[in-house]
Formats: C-alpha cells, structure tokens, sequence
C-alpha cells in the first residue's frame, strides 16, 4: 500500500495517543509552543484518518507517527474455550487463593501457600496464552 493510499484508513486510539506522546516530544524540543501543543493534542483527540494526522505532522520534523509497526486490523489471537478456562482458573487461583494463602500465612505460619499458589497461578495465565489460536488472515 502506497503512502498516498493509506492517508485515507481510519485511525484508532491507540494512533491518537502515539500522535499526542510525539507532540510531547516536539514540544520538549521547543519546535511548538504550549499554546500549539494544546491546539495539536485537541485536533489529534478529533481525528479520523491518518491523513487527518499527517496534516499535523506537515511542518515538523521527525518523529512522525509509524503506522509500519502496527499489524493489520483483525489480526492476533483468537479465544479457545480451553484459553477462557484456563483465565479463568488462573484468575480464581489470584483472586481466592492469594488472600486464603496469605491470611493461612499471618494466622498457621503456612508461607509456603504463596508460593504455590503464585506459581500456579501464573503457570496457569501462561498455559491460558498457549491455548489461543492465531486468527486465519483474510
């Protein structure tokens, strides 16, 4: 896709907040003034395009936003029942399993509990991460 062609796809939050972050950089830099600054970080927050931030980058050198690094709407990880299972026992292990090990711990001198249930707890995210499947492109 050429330059000139992708002015015209649609911009997220995450493009909004990466434009405002590099209006703080020139702004450090002293290329804009507060009162500029105010007025880019507004006019970026309304943004639709990309073009619409190209404009606000016309006169100002590098940084600008990279849109190379961003991969492609629609791409990443897919929820499997198995990966939803096992976020959700690693989330239980947390939210239960933490305070129980940690009042056992004040209370019996049971200390070893937080061990176990951290590690089980965080083996069971990583194993919740495996379990999602790539999304098919196209």
């Amino acid at each position: 896709m050429t330059e000139e062609s992708s002015l015209g796809i649609r911009i997220g939050d995450a493009d909004r907040h990466d434009a405002r972050e590099l209006f703080d950089v020139h702004l450090e830099e002293g290329r804009l003034t507060p009162a500029e600054h105010e007025h880019r970080i507004t006019l970026a927050g309304h943004a639709v395009t990309r073009g619409d931030l190209a404009k606000l980058f016309a006169d100002l050198p590098a940084p600008h936003p990279d849109y190379e690094d961003r991969p492609p709407p629609g791409t990443g990880l897919l929820e499997t029942p198995w990966s939803s299972a096992l976020e959700f026992a690693a989330g239980a292990t947390f939210l239960f399993g933490m305070p129980t090990a940690l009042l056992l711990t004040i209370f019996k001198g049971w200390w070893w509990l937080l061990i176990v249930f951290l590690v089980a707890g965080t083996v069971l995210g990583m194993l919740s991460a495996a379990a999602k499947k790539p999304r098919e492109p196209g």
